[in-house]
C-alpha cells in the first residue's frame, strides 16, 4: 500500500526562490492537511541577476541538483501531483527557459514562473490560514530578490511586489563586509523609496496585524531566541517588537559574514545576506508604524501546496461525477479511453463540425453532463474524438449524425488544427455545413441549443467557458469560409 492510499491524497510543492529552494509534501487527512516533509536548500539562484539579467550556469546547476534531490523525496512519499514555482530571480532573468528546460528534463515537471501578484496571494493564503476570521492583516514576504506586502482579512484586498530583497539589497548597496555606515545609510534610503511605493499602493488598515513570512523573518526569530541551530517548533507564532528586531539588525550589520556564521543561528548560505533582510524588516516596521510582528513559518509554499491539494480534490470530485453521468448514459468506455489517452500523452484525433444557418449563425450546444457542474458551459458546434480506424470525412459524417441528428449533407473541410494541453495533444480537422433544417441530437446528451453569428464567435468564446475541443483557431476558419462562399 502506498503512502497516499494509506493516509489520504499526497501532493508536493516546490518553491524556487532567489536564495533558496524549498519542498513541502502535504497529505490530506480528516483533520486538515498535514506536512509530511519540509526541506530547504540554499542555492543562490539569483546570484548576479541584478547586474547581468541572466541566471548563472552554476546557479542553475545548483538549483536543478536540489530539485532533483527533492524529486526522490516526493516520489518516496507517494505524491500524486507536484507543482514547481519560481519567483523574482527567474522573472528578472532573460534565460529562465534554460532553467525550465533543465527542471523538466530532470523531473518531468513543468516549472511555473509566477507573477509577484500570484506570489503575494499564495503568501497571504499560507500566512493567514490559522488566524482569526475578519482580522485585518498585513503580510510581509521578504525574499531574496523581491518583497511583497499583501493586506486584507480573510482574502487579499490589495498587494504590491517591489524589487527589494536580501540578496538584491546586499549586491546593490551593502558591498563591504561588514557594511560601512555610509552603505547602511544608503540602504535605508533605498528601502524607504520602496516603502513609499508600498504605502501608496497597499497601506495597511488601522490596527492591522503584521505577519512576516519567509527566511529572513524566521532567521531573525531564531536569532532572537539565541538558538545555535534552527529551533523547530518555536518559531511559528512568535511575536517580536520593533525594538527587538532593530537590535538584531544592528548586530548583524556590525558583523562580517564569517562572524555571523560562527555565531550560529543562521543557516549556511544565508550569512552574507541576512543583515540586509533584517534591515528591510526593521525599516518596514518603523515606517509603517507597527509596534510588533508575528512570525509565520507558513507562507507561499504552504499556499501553493494547499491550492494544489484543493485542485486535486476538485478534479477527483468532478471525475467521480462525470463517471456517474457517463455510466448512466452508457458512455463510460469512451470516457475511460480518452482518460487513458491523455494519461499517456497520446494525440487525439478530433473533428470540429460547424452547422451554419443561411443567416450566418453557428449552432452551439450545451451537454447534459455539464448541466449541474457548469450551466454556462457550451461546446462550439459539434464534433468529438475520431475512431482511429475511420477516415477523416467518414468520422466527421458519423459524428454529425450522432451529435446533431443531421444526415445526408455534404461537409466542406476548412482546415486542420493542432494544439497541446498539459500531458496531451490534439490534432483535428474543421468541417462546415450550410444547413437550415432541424438539429435534433439522438444521443440524449444535448439539453440546450443556441445560435451565434459567425462574426461574434471570437467575442462569444472570450466570455464563455468552453471545453478543450473548441480551440480558438476554429472561428477564423469559419469566418474566412463564410465570407468566401
Amino acid at each position: 500500500m502506498s503512502p497516499a492510499s494509506a493516509g489520504g491524497r499526497v501532493v508536493a510543492a516546490v518553491d524556487v526562490g532567489t536564495n533558496s529552494v524549498r519542498l513541502l509534501v502535504l497529505r490530506e487527512s480528516g483533520d486538515g492537511p498535514s506536512a509530511l516533509r519540509r526541506e530547504l536548500r540554499l542555492v543562490r539562484l539569483g546570484e548576479g541577476v541584478d547586474q547581468t539579467g541572466r541566471l548563472a550556469p552554476a546557479a542553475i546547476e545548483r538549483t536543478v541538483a536540489a530539485i532533483s534531490e527533492f524529486a526522490g523525496m516526493w516520489e518516496a512519499a507517494g505524491a500524486e501531483a507536484v507543482r514547481i514555482t519560481t519567483t523574482s530571480a527567474a522573472r528578472d532573468a532573460d534565460n529562465v527557459d534554460d532553467l525550465a528546460a533543465r527542471v523538466r528534463e530532470t523531473t518531468g515537471v513543468r516549472l511555473e514562473v509566477i507573477s509577484g501578484e500570484e506570489e503575494g496571494r499564495l503568501a497571504f493564503a499560507g500566512a493567514t490560514a490559522g488566524l482569526r476570521d475578519e482580522e485585518p492583516v498585513a503580510v510581509l514576504d521578504i525574499g531574496g530578490g523581491s518583497t511583497e506586502m499583501i493586506v486584507g482579512t480573510t482574502k487579499p484586498r490589495a498587494w504590491t511586489s517591489r524589487q527589494l530583497g536580501s540578496v538584491r539589497l546586499t549586491e546593490r548597496v551593502l558591498l563591504s563586509d561588514p557594511p560601512t555606515e555610509a552603505e547602511v545609510a544608503r540602504a535605508r534610503e533605498v528601502i524607504d523609496v520602496e516603502l513609499d511605493a508600498i504605502l501608496a499602493e497597499t497601506a495597511p488598515a488601522s490596527g492591522a496585524r503584521l505577519v512576516a513570512v519567509a527566511g529572513t523573518a524566521t532567521t531573525v526569530a531564531a536569532l532572537h531566541l539565541g538558538a545555535d541551530t534552527y529551533p523547530e517548533g518555536q518559531i511559528h507564532g512568535l511575536v517580536l517588537t520593533t525594538a527587538e528586531v532593530g537590535t538584531i539588525a544592528d548586530t548583524l550589520l556590525a558583523r562580517s559574514a564569517a562572524e555571523i556564521a560562527r555565531a550560529g543561528g543562521v543557516q549556511p548560505g544565508r550569512e552574507d545576506v541576512i543583515a540586509g533582510g533584517a534591515l528591510i524588516l526593521h525599516r518596514t516596521m518603523e515606517r509603517l508604524g507597527f509596534d510588533e510582528v508575528t512570525i509565520s513559518e507558513s507562507d507561499s509554499l504552504d499556499g501553493s501546496a494547499a491550492r494544489l491539494l484543493e485542485e486535486q480534490r476538485r478534479a477527483a470530485a468532478a471525475a467521480e461525477e462525470l463517471v456517474e453521468v457517463v455510466e448512466r448514459d452508457g458512455s463510460v468506455v469512451d470516457v475511460i479511453t480518452r482518460a487513458e489517452m491523455r494519461r499517456r500523452g497520446a494525440r487525439h484525433r478530433c473533428t470540429f463540425i460547424a452547422v451554419v444557418r443561411s443567416s450566418g449563425a453557428v449552432v452551439v450546444h450545451q451537454r447534459a453532463a455539464w448541466k449541474d457542474v457548469s450551466p454556462s458551459r457550451w461546446d462550439l458546434a459539434f464534433g468529438g474524438v475520431c475512431d482511429v480506424g475511420e477516415g477523416w470525412l467518414e468520422s466527421a459524417t458519423r459524428e454529425l449524425e450522432e451529435e446533431a441528428g443531421v444526415s445526408g449533407v455534404e461537409l466542406t473541410e476548412l482546415g486542420q488544427v493542432a494544439f497541446e494541453g498539459e500531458g496531451f495533444a490534439i490534432v483535428g480537422r474543421v468541417y462546415a455545413v450550410l444547413y437550415d433544417g432541424p438539429v435534433s441530437p439522438d444521443d440524449g446528451e444535448v439539453v440546450a441549443l443556441d445560435e451565434i453569428p459567425i462574426e461574434a464567435l471570437d467575442q462569444w468564446i472570450a466570455t464563455t467557458e468552453l471545453v478543450d475541443d473548441s480551440p480558438v483557431v476554429v472561428p477564423p476558419l469559419l469566418v474566412e469560409w463564410w465570407q468566401g462562399r
